[in-house]
């Protein structure tokens, strides 16, 4: 979700696949790291011109829920309702 502040916000579909659940990320040169645990991170992101159908690598480490370690590919299904 990109919000009117430096970092923007995430949050996890399923509570359990990543521990914390939600927080906050910075999105820099298409790169998206969150700022805390746990340590995952997007490449080719810019959250101001992906769109519904977009696709990326990443990866996931240091993750304490039960989305397995590891590099992953990533696709924008929706916008996120907010609330």
């Amino acid at each position: 979700m990109d919000i009117q502040r430096p970092l923007n916000e995430w949050r996890a579909v399923d509570t359990d696949a990543f521990l914390p659940d939600k927080g906050y990320f910075i999105n820099q040169f298409k790169r998206v790291v969150p700022s805390e645990q746990p340590s995952w991170f997007l490449s080719d992101f810019d959250i101001d011109e992906v769109q519904v159908g977009s696709t990326g690598w990443g990866g996931v480490l240091k993750n304490k829920g039960w989305f397995p370690e590891g590099e992953v590919q990533w696709k924008v299904l929706s916008p996120i309702a907010d609330g």
